[in-house]
């Protein structure tokens, strides 16, 4: 009986660790894309630079609807996985990124 009792208690201990691990798993995932969808929008910046000195304001929207999209997604697997001071610091600057974003897709883009 104290066999079974004990073998009970681990599988507990075990299902009640397993979505953690799970978690862990897809968080490491979900902020390496975060990552890498950052540096995406860094990449464009010279691209954003050229539309601007040539006035294609079409080309430009374009970029800055591809870098709001990918800094959403970018904040929200940061806002999910990240935690405590980082989980301010970086949510925080790409919620303020995120709003200049916007900001300039409604004054300049249709």
């Amino acid at each position: 009986m104290r066999g079974a009792r004990r073998c009970a208690a681990l599988l507990v201990v075990f299902a009640v660790g397993l979505p953690q691990l799970a978690l862990a798993q897809d968080c490491d995932h979900d902020l390496a894309d975060a990552h890498q969808l950052i540096a995406a929008i860094q990449a464009r910046d010279p691209q954003m630079d050229e539309l601007v000195k040539k006035r294609d304001i079409k080309g430009a929207c374009v970029l800055l609807r591809d870098n709001l999209k990918d800094m959403t997604t970018a904040r929200d697997n940061m806002d999910r996985c990240l935690t405590g001071f980082d989980h301010n610091e970086e949510v925080s600057e790409l919620n303020a990124n995120l709003a200049d974003l916007n900001d300039a897709i409604s004054a300049h883009c249709r």
